[in-house]
């Protein structure tokens, strides 16, 4: 921009080239390490201006700026435009990632772009503090989401219904959104697999919807530490994917389940039929073994012949 010509460009990683955009080029092997996964590279302009700034290397490499907000390679080391800056219109790819890209704004409304081709989303708001209601976006053709939402605290109005249903990640997608009330929206994740820490330390939801979680893997720490959580509904995991060992570890661990709700989920995996899984339902306000229903107890007392 006009009247500063030194631009300092900060990557995850020092592998890969760097085009500034006036006719020269830097390999990141030069840059500056900073901290752990940090590395800078300064390129003074001579002539102050707009640049294209435009990087190649592996898939996923996140870097910034100092007149940036994020640039996103699209997987496969092609190089793409910087995006930015905050004060002028986005440039969203047509197709392919939006990993990383929103990371860290501090804006408090998310533009309602046309992400209807956008297929990765890793991390795309991950602590945009600001955001304190997320629109209605369309998000159909997105299979991957881990940390999507992660650690935006400053939600505090329920999640809308988005369309979830290519999704195959979840993993970490809310984790510690703490403020994002009830209700969630019964959404579609009937093609998920990955549930690992998915609403962990979403401390304000007190009642979670029936989803099919028919595809589902591993729901370690999903919801964790969300403390204030009593009612979870029956039949949630009657048919899932088959099972990791460790599938349920730590997953309801630090809530406030009312026994009718431990009885959903015990009698729930009971009827699943698998074995030797490793659950975790204890801590928190979790109501006390003394006080769950025969039901409950009679699962409980079949998953542990089963090698749970």
């Amino acid at each position: 921009s006009a009247g500063n010509k030194i631009f300092t460009l900060i990557t995850e990683d020092n592998k890969g080239t760097v085009d500034w955009g006036d006719g020269t080029t830097d390999d990141l092997l030069s840059a500056t390490y900073r901290a752990i996964n940090e590395y800078s590279l300064e390129h003074d302009y001579a002539v102050a201006g707009i640049y294209t700034v435009k990087v190649t290397g592996p898939p996923g490499l996140y870097v910034k700026g100092t007149s940036i907000v994020a640039l996103q390679l699209d997987g496969v080391g092609y190089p793409i435009t910087a995006y930015g800056p905050p004060d002028a219109d986005y440039v969203l790819p047509t197709a392919g990632f939006l990993n990383r890209f929103f990371r860290n704004m501090s804006q408090d409304t998310i533009d309602t772009f046309d992400y209807s081709a956008i297929d990765a989303f890793n991390a795309a708001w991950y602590e945009c503090f600001a955001i304190t209601d997320f629109p209605l976006i369309d998000i159909s053709s997105g299979t991957e989401f881990s940390q999507a939402w992660a650690s935006c605290t400053g939600i505090n109005t329920p999640f809308p219904l988005l369309d979830f249903s290519s999704a195959l990640n979840l993993r970490s997608a809310w984790d510690f959104a703490k403020n994002m009330p009830s209700p969630f929206p019964s959404i579609d994740v009937n093609s998920c697999t990955d549930f690992v820490q998915a609403w962990r330390y979403c401390y304000a939801l007190t009642s979670f919807p029936l989803l099919d979680y028919s595809s589902g893997t591993s729901f370690s720490s999903a919801w964790r530490a969300c403390v204030a959580l009593s009612d979870f509904p029956a039949n949630a995991f009657d048919v899932t994917g088959t099972l990791t060992s460790s599938a349920f570890s730590q997953t309801f661990q630090e809530c406030a389940l009312t026994a009718a709700s431990i009885e959903n989920i015990l009698t729930s995996l009971d009827t699943n039929g698998q074995t030797d899984i490793t659950l975790d339902i204890d801590g928190g306000t979790n109501a006390a073994k003394s006080t769950w229903t025969a039901a409950a107890n009679t699962a409980y007392d079949n998953l542990i012949a089963k090698g749970w």
